[in-house]
């Protein structure tokens, strides 16, 4: 499996979906590349945080995961990276994932946009990282084939917002 990218930054909009929460769809335009096994897979970016994590990762569940479905001639791509609320981090997506931001999608459907900070998924998708893949239909549509990318090293946000992540998550 080969995975490409070019990712740029792009602002959040957090919206409360029940079962999980949207980071809103993600910015391209022309010049990003993101291509999968020769094809390219970047007409719609858009990604989500389920809680706990949908996949194991070295053995193990974490509190989370950031799940980003790429879609693009014809074809699907997930990247999945698990998250950890382990300690404290300044990055882009711990920002987002602020509890203030959070406390402000308590209910389903309601959307919180991030004050204008971005985040760039490139912070969180390394280039010369090892990876698991294989092919499945997407886990919560379960109708399209779908190529998964596995990262297992997490990402790092803070304990008080995994806290409101499962409190959002749960309710539902």
């Amino acid at each position: 499996c080969s995975y490409q990218f070019k990712y740029r930054p792009s602002q959040a909009l957090l919206k409360n979906k029940g079962t999980y929460i949207s980071l809103g769809k993600y910015s391209t335009t022309s010049t990003d590349k993101i291509i999968n096994n020769n094809i390219r897979v970047d007409n719609h970016i858009n990604p989500y945080i389920f809680c706990p994590s949908v996949h194991t990762f070295k053995n193990r569940r974490y509190a989370a995961e950031l799940i980003i479905v790429h879609k693009g001639n014809c074809r699907m791509m997930t990247v999945c990276i698990p998250i950890n609320g382990i300690g404290s981090s300044t990055s882009s997506l711990s920002n987002i994932l602020s509890p203030k931001n959070l406390d402000s999608i308590l209910l389903k459907n309601q959307v919180s946009y991030s004050n204008n900070e971005l985040y760039n998924l490139s912070d969180y998708i390394k280039v010369n990282v090892p990876f698991y893949s294989y092919v499945a239909p997407l886990f919560f549509d379960n109708c399209e084939k779908c190529n998964y990318i596995i990262y297992p090293d997490p990402i790092i946000i803070s304990a008080a917002s995994i806290s409101i992540i499962k409190k959002i998550i749960s309710n539902h």
